[in-house]
């Protein structure tokens, strides 16, 4: 389906609590995958930079000379 035809049945339908806040996932080609809520969406990107952050500290804690 086309995004814009899943754009246009996503928003003609009637607005939830639950559904308003919704990101529009695409694939490296812009095909259609699905929605995410935003605080699920957050939540994931909270979970990988706090795994980056640990991964660069205990990087930095190999590199570095003890003092």
């Amino acid at each position: 389906m086309p995004i814009g035809d899943v754009l246009a049945a996503r928003c003609s339908r009637a607005r939830t609590k639950i559904s308003t806040m919704n990101v529009l996932l695409v694939d490296e080609a812009g095909g259609f995958l699905g929605f995410i809520g935003t605080e699920t969406l957050f939540k994931v990107q909270n979970a990988l930079l706090l795994a980056n952050i640990r991964e660069l500290e205990e990087r930095d804690r190999v590199i570095r000379p003890q003092e």
